[in-house]
């Protein structure tokens, strides 16, 4: 879910100032939780797992709460929106609507500090760009987020929190970045993370365990792509 630190336009004593006890008491909490080092048993792991959720709350209420932080992106990312207007459009959005989509996910991308092209393209594996998907299992919206992180995180946020897309990016490429902290930075392994879960991944790395061949082909393919929309990119410079 590179490093996943929001970036933000205050400091951290006028952020503190901003918090309600409550929100306050969720901040601190959520910071020790997420800095406890993660243990080698499964049980302590999961306890990692969890600290994981409660880093996302604390990074989406902060974000709540400054709204310095741009919601579109603009002229620095023209390239990446005219190529994923194209490809939005293929899965039947018209040119203004994916333009919007395609901002959205450069906006909280950018956020989550991750390459706007890895976003989009677990958004495409994920739900074709389907703001209303929903799988069998339940995972919902844009990044198919699943009930046991959607139930970790509506403790403390509205029952419709994933109502928008700009919501459902915003938590989707959070968890990412959040994963990709949690596994140093290896996209790979941050991305089979993601569609097997860090426990059941961490496990696996730990005891040298067999990787099912479902979570391995997602993350290639969704790298596959990546690297296909960085070429199409490319190209499109050197024609310009």
């Amino acid at each position: 879910m590179s490093e996943s630190a929001t970036r933000v336009t205050s400091s951290p004593m006028a952020m503190l100032g901003a918090l309600s006890g409550a929100q306050l008491g969720i901040a601190i909490a959520a910071v020790m939780a997420f800095t406890v080092p993660v243990h080698t048993s499964k049980r302590k792991d999961t306890h990692a797992a969890r600290a994981i959720h409660h880093s996302i709350v604390a990074q989406l209420d902060f974000r709540e709460l400054n709204p310095a932080i741009p919601a579109t992106a603009e002229s620095n990312d023209c390239g990446f929106v005219s190529l994923m207007v194209d490809a939005i459009s293929d899965f039947g959005y018209a040119d203004s609507a994916a333009r919007v989509l395609a901002r959205a996910i450069v906006s909280e991308s950018q956020t989550a500090q991750l390459d706007p092209l890895l976003v989009a393209a677990v958004v495409k594996y994920e739900s074709s760009f389907r703001i209303s998907a929903r799988s069998h299992k339940g995972a919902r919206g844009l990044m198919q987020v699943m009930p046991a992180t959607e139930k970790a995180l509506l403790k403390t946020i509205n029952t419709a929190y994933l109502s928008t897309p700009e919501k459902q990016l915003r938590l989707g490429s959070q968890y990412l970045a959040e994963l990709q902290k949690r596994f140093r930075g290896n996209t790979y392994h941050s991305l089979i993370a993601y569609n097997w879960g860090p426990t059941n991944l961490a496990i696996a790395l730990k005891r040298g365990g067999r990787i099912p061949s479902g979570p391995v082909t997602y993350a290639k393919k969704i790298l596959a792509q990546q690297a296909s929309w960085k070429g199409e990119m490319r190209r499109q410079v050197r024609l310009s």
